[in-house]
């Protein structure tokens, strides 16, 4: 699955193992996350994490 933001550089690639989002213009990952639904942040010298799990799922169809 992949997904875009309008006004943003980003695009989500999911797949089973977990998520990947890509800020375009940069080479690292924007954030990461694991099939545990842990989500990964860096910036600058700072790792941030929080979890996806309870979040409600978007009523967007997904491809839209």
């Amino acid at each position: 699955c992949v997904a875009l933001r309008r006004g943003a550089n980003e695009v989500a690639i999911g797949f089973d193992e977990g998520i990947v989002v890509i800020k375009l213009g940069r080479d690292e990952p924007a954030f990461s996350m694991d099939p545990a639904g842990k989500l990964i942040h860096t910036r600058n010298r700072l790792v941030l994490s929080g979890s996806a799990q309870g979040l409600a799922e978007d009523a967007a169809a997904e491809g839209s």
